[in-house]
This record gives structure tokens, sequence and C-alpha cells, in this order.
């Protein structure tokens, strides 16, 4: 009897394993194929190779046609957190505790700064200065051209006077002025890990974190969206499914059932595997805590399927033609309302976008 009941369990598991597989990029046997391709039967992952699989996954990628859908959302939530901490700095602060800073951490091909210039365009008093980081050279070069492309030549560094600062390479090791606000979209800290060992990996994060909350100081706040992993659906059945893989697998075993794989269909013609961590049982909280922040607002958001197409010049025509920041985000929530549809079931993607301080006020 207990055998049976032991089979049939077995059964059960396997089969959960299986669910929303016509999905490629969560098909179980298709993470299995990225993590045999990634850590090829080793039970941990050299630093460097990480380094490099993330370097070809975003160098042969276009992620900005990839989330053309969700960028209109992401602005609705970007403007919306944007205003509440410069409104806390504005009313709390006195000007010689605040900086007029925004760093942008893993800026990617830069997709969200126009909406930080055109914020700091109506909001001069409050932003002076917008630092952008990213690991590669190629994102850099990239954001340069489209700033100077859409605002004019040579005005790359500075925008209507902001200062626009660019800062290449691991935000970790290099040099970056204090700042009022960082923000880090796009699940830029799902990224953060040196999966070499356990030790290595927390000290890594724990040091990544310290770092965002040295750079804001003692009044700022810091922004950042990860994968939502607590409610049912795409990134829940992801890491489900990649966690199972690498157990069994021995990757790492204190921490295996906290990373994500990634398998995208090679059509996309772009280098398609990596790994993510995304820790549950609120790991992630207690990093932060440790770090030394508190948690002001957070809310899950469903990607749209499929939204109104938009783009980062759609976004300046848009704060141009209205007076205040408050007529732009009635006419976006009103776009996002009549022209969005989101995924249903085991396809939602939900991200959890938080606002970190390093003061409790």
């Amino acid at each position: 009897m207990k055998e049976n009941n032991d089979q049939r369990e077995k059964e059960a598991q396997e089969s959960m394993l299986h669910i929303a597989d016509d999905n490629p990029e969560i098909n179980y046997d298709r993470l299995k194929e990225s993590a045999q391709y990634i850590l090829k039967k080793r039970t941990s992952l050299p630093f460097e190779e990480y380094r490099k699989i993330t370097e070809l996954f975003y160098n042969s990628m276009d992620m900005e046609e990839r989330g053309s859908s969700h960028f209109l959302s992401d602005v609705n939530v970007l403007i919306k957190y944007l205003e509440i901490s410069l409104n806390i700095i504005d009313t709390h602060l006195t000007p010689a505790l605040h900086t007029n800073a925004i760093t942008v951490i893993g800026a990617g091909e830069g997709r969200m700064i126009p909406l930080i210039i055109e914020m700091g365009k109506k909001t001069k008093q409050k932003i002076k200065k917008i630092i952008i980081n990213d690991l590669l050279e190629s994102h850099i070069e990239t954001i340069k051209g489209k700033l100077s492309d859409t605002y004019g030549t040579d005005k790359s560094s500075n925008i209507d006077g902001i200062e626009i600062e660019y800062r290449e390479g691991d935000f970790g090791k290099i040099n970056i002025p204090f700042s009022d606000i960082a923000i880090a979209t796009w699940f830029v800290t799902s990224e953060i890990l040196d999966p070499s060992s356990v030790s290595a990996l927390q000290e890594h994060r724990s040091h990544f974190f310290k770092k965002i909350r040295t750079t804001i100081g003692e009044h700022g706040f810091f922004f950042e969206e990860i994968p939502d992993i607590l409610q049912s659906g795409f990134y829940y059945l992801s890491r489900s499914k990649s966690a199972h893989i690498l157990t069994e697998m021995g990757f790492l075993p204190e921490e295996s059932e906290n990373f994500s794989l990634t398998n995208i269909p090679k059509e996309n013609n772009g280098f398609p595997y990596h790994i993510r961590y995304m820790p549950k049982n609120g790991g992630h909280g207690r990093e932060m805590t440790n770090a030394g922040f508190y948690s002001l607002a957070s809310e899950s958001l469903i990607f749209p399927r499929e939204s109104v197409q938009i783009y980062p010049a759609d976004i300046i025509k848009i704060f141009e033609e209205y007076k205040n920041i408050e007529e732009v985000k009635r006419y976006i929530s009103t776009l996002l309302i009549n022209n969005s549809k989101n995924e249903e079931g085991d396809d939602r993607r939900i991200k959890r976008i938080t606002m970190w301080s390093a003061d409790p006020y």
C-alpha cells in the first residue's frame, strides 16, 4: 500500500512539472537543456562563466522589442514611484540633504531614460543629474546614440540642463556618485549573483545591496522590479521547474530552489540560455533588511499580453503636450485601460515592484 501511495505521489509531482509545457519558455525539457548547457554536469558555476552567459544573452537579444507590449505599463509604474519619491524628498529634506541625482542600474538599451529625463524637465529643481550604469559597453553606446538622435546631436551628456553621466561596468565594483534615487527595472537584481559557491552568492548579493544603500545615503530611495514567484503563473512555474532540475543535478544544494532557468526559442536569433536568482520564502526581503532598507510600497503587476505600441519618442511628445505630471498620468492610464489585454492562467507574467527606503519616514 505504501509503495502504491509513493508511486502515485511521484507521478503527481512529475505531472506538476509539465504544466504549461506548451509554452516553450517554461517547457520542462527545454529548461533542462538550459541547465545542461550552462552547468555541463558541474554543481556550481564559475563567476566569469556566469558573466559571459549574461553578456551573450543580452548582446544577442532585442530586449526592447521583446518588452514592447510592457513598455506603457512600465512607464505608468515608474512615473508613480518617481513622483512619490520626489515628493517625499521635497517635503522632508532640506536642499543640503539631497543630491538632485538619479542612478539607473543595469539600464540596458535605455528605453526608460527619456521618461526620467522628461520627469526631470517638469521637476527641474529635483532632478539635475541622471547617472546611467550598465555592465555592457555596447548598451552604454546605444543609449548615447539614442539620446543624441532623440534630443539632438551632441546632447547625450546634457539635455535641457539635466546632466547625463555614464558609468560602464559592474555596479558593485565601480565608483558611483551619491544619488537621491536608484532604479533597477526589468529584473536586474535577479541577475546579481556569483554561482561559484553558496557563500560567494550570498556575499556578492549582500555587497551589491549595501552598495546601493550607501549610494542613496541616509534618506534616499531604491526602486526595483523582480519576478513575482509567489503568485501562480509563468515565473512561479519557471522557478519550480528549474528548482527540480537543479536539485537533481546537485547545483548549490542549499540554494538550488532559488534559481530560475531561461531558454528563449531560437527563432529569436539570440543566445537562448540564462539563469537568475529568485529567492523564495521571503529571502529577498531579508536581504534588503540586512542591507539597511525599509519597504515603503510594494505591488504586483501583470505584464500586458497586448498593449498599444508606444515608444520613448512617444513619451516625449506626451510630456510636451500635457502641462503637468497629473495630466500625463491620466492620459497614460486611459491608454492602458482602453488598449491592454493581460495574460491569463499559467502564462501570466507577474512582477513585484517595491520602493525601498534608507529611512523609515
